[in-house]
C-alpha cells in the first residue's frame, strides 16, 4: 500500500557500519521498489533478532574479563539497553505485513540505524580500553585468549570465564585449521609461502597441540595445575607469533608483484608512476618507451580497445596470482597467440578452484558465544568469501561466452568481472592485516 510517506530516509542510502543493518536497509528500499516480495522482510528481520539476543548474551558472557575503565559499568547498562530498542524496532517494523504501510519500512529503520551507531560508539571506548592492554598475538582471537588465560593463571579471572573464552577461539582455530590444511594441497601461489609452508605446517601443529593441551585441563579439572596452563598459553603465542610474521612476508610478496605488474620507476626522479603512462607523475618529463613485451603484459586488455570501442578494464588493479594467470590468457587469446581450446583449458583450471572455495564456505559454521568485533570479522570475511565466489562464477560465465561468438565485450567483462571477484579475496587478507592492529567492532 503506497502511503506518499517522505523517501527521503531511503533515498539518501545512509549506510552504517553495520553489514546486519545495512543489508535490511537494502531489502526495505528493493521491497519499495517492487524488486522483492514483502515476505523476504520476515527472513532479514528473524536474523537480526537472533543475532542482537545473541550479542546479549555474548556481552554478559564477556563482561567479566572485559578491561575496564571509569563509566564501564555505565556504558555497559546502555549499551544493553539499546540491544533492548533494536530488538522492539525490529517488532515494530513486522507491522508492515499488516498493510503493507511504507512507514513502517522507514521509520523504525532510521531508530535502528541510529541505535547501531551508538553501539559503536560504546564498543569503541571499550576498544580503546582493549588497545592499551599488553600484546600477546597480532591475531585478536589468541591475544584475548592468553590475556584472559593468563589473568585466570594470576587469580584476576575465574575459571569459567576463561574456559567460555577458550571454546570460543578453539572452534575459531578448528575451522581456520581445516582451511589451511585444504589450501596446503594446492600449489603455492608465492615464492614465500612455498619457501614458509613447512614452518606453516609446524607452527599450526604446535597451536593445535596447546589448543588439545587446555581442553584436557578443562575436561580433567586439573585445577592445581595452572603452570601447565601458562605454557600452553606460551606454546599458543609463540606459535601465532612466527605464523603473522610469515603472513606479512607473503602480504608483503603480494604487494610487489602487484606494483611491479602496474607500476615503473622514473630514471630521473624516482618517482613510481603507473606502468602505461607516458609522463612521470613526479617530475612529470616523458618516461622512456617500454619493451614492446612488457608493455603487453602489462597494459588492460588494450589489444583491440582502439578499433572497438569497448570500455578497457583498469590497468592498476590488484588481483591474486590465479586470477592473473587468467587475466593474462585472456590477453594472449585475444591477441592470438593462443588457441581457444587452450584458452578453455585455463578456465577450467581456475573453475575447479572456485568450485573448491565453494565447497568450502559451505563447511564454515559460525562459532557459539562470539565477542562483537569476532562477529564482525566473521560476518564480514564470510560475505566478501561469498561475493567474491559470485562474481568468479559470473566472469567465468562471460569468459565461455567469448569461447562461443568471439565478441570482445564479453572476454573484456569477463575479465572485469574476475579482477572485482579478486579484489574482494584480496580485501579478506587485508581484514586479516587490518584485525592484528584495530579489529572495528560490528553489531
Amino acid at each position: 500500500m503506497e502511503t506518499g510517506y517522505d523517501k527521503r530516509g531511503m533515498d539518501q542510502e545512509e549506510f552504517t557500519r553495520s553489514p546486519y543493518v545495512n543489508e535490511l536497509i537494502r531489502v526495505c528500499r528493493e521491497i519499495r521498489e517492487g524488486r522483492k516480495e514483502p515476505k523476504e522482510l520476515h527472513t532479514h528481520l528473524d536474523s537480526l533478532k537472533e543475532m542482537i539476543e545473541t550479542l546479549g548474551v555474548t556481552a554478559d558472557a564477556l563482561k567479566l574479563t572485559q578491561p575496564k575503565s571509569e563509566g564501564f559499568e555505565e556504558d555497559f547498562i546502555l549499551m544493553k539497553e539499546l540491544f533492548e530498542r533494536f530488538r522492539d524496532e525490529l517488532d515494530t517494523m513486522e507491522l508492515y505485513f499488516e498493510g503493507e504501510d511504507q512507514k513502517y519500512l522507514i521509520e523504525p529503520l532510521e531508530k535502528i540505524k541510529k541505535y547501531s551507531a551508538e553501539i559503536f560508539e560504546i564498543t569503541d571506548k571499550f576498544k580503546k580500553v582493549e588497545d592499551t592492554q599488553e600484546v600477546h598475538s597480532k591475531s585478536p582471537f589468541i591475544n584475548d585468549l592468553i590475556r584472559v588465560g593468563l589473568g585466570y593463571c594470576s587469580g584476576e579471572f575465574e575459571l569459567e570465564p576463561f574456559k567460555v573464552r577458550f571454546y570460543v577461539v578453539k572452534d575459531i582455530f578448528e575451522e581456520t585449521y581445516a582451511v589451511f590444511s585444504n589450501m596446503a594441497e594446492a600449489p603455492p601461489d608465492t615464492r614465500t609461502l612455498e619457501q614458509e609452508l613447512p614452518r606453516i605446517r609446524e607452527n599450526m601443529e604446535i597451536m593445535k597441540a596447546g589448543f588439545e593441551e587446555l581442553d584436557s585441563y578443562f575436561v580433567n579439572e586439573t585445577r592445581d595445575e595452572k603452570e601447565s596452563v601458562k605454557t600452553s598459553l606460551v606454546k599458543i603465542e609463540n606459535a601465532s607469533r612466527i605464523i603473522n610474521e610469515i603472513q606479512e612476508k607473503i602480504a608483503e610478496e603480494i604487494s610487489q608483484i602487484a606494483e611491479a605488474r602496474t607500476q615503473r620507476v622514473c630514471p630521473r626522479c624516482g618517482a613510481k608512476t603507473p606502468i602505461a603512462d607516458r609522463y612521470c607523475t613526479g617530475c612529470k618529463s616523458l618516461l622512456p618507451p617500454l619493451p614492446d613485451e612488457t608493455v603487453e603484459k602489462e597494459t588492460a586488455l588494450d589489444f583491440k580497445a582502439d578499433d572497438t570501442g569497448i570500455q578497457q578494464p583498469e590497468n592498476q588493479r590488484a588481483v591474486p596470482p590465479n586470477i592473473l594467470k587468467i587475466y593474462e590468457s585472456a590477453l594472449r587469446v585475444g591477441r592470438g597467440e593462443i588457441t581457444k581450446e587452450e584458452f578453455s583449458n585455463d578456465i577450467e583450471w581456475y573453475q575447479e578452484i572456485v568450485e573448491k572455495t565453494r565447497q568450502d564456505i559451505k563447511k564454515l559454521t559460525k562459532p557459539q558465544n562470539l565477542t562483537e568485533d569476532e562477529e564482525m570479522l566473521y560476518e564480514e570475511t564470510k560475505k566478501l568469501m561469498d561475493d567474491s565466489v559470485i562474481k568468479a562464477d559470473e566472469g567465468i560465465a562471460e569468459l565461455k561466452l567469448y569461447l562461443q561468438d568471439e565478441v570482445l565485450e564479453h572476454l573484456v567483462t569477463g575479465v572485469n568481472t574476475l579482477m572485482d571477484s579478486g579484489e574482494k579475496i584480496l580485501r579478506i587478507n587485508q581484514l586479516g592485516e587490518k584485525a592484528k592492529i584495530e579489529l572495528e567492532r560490528q553489531t
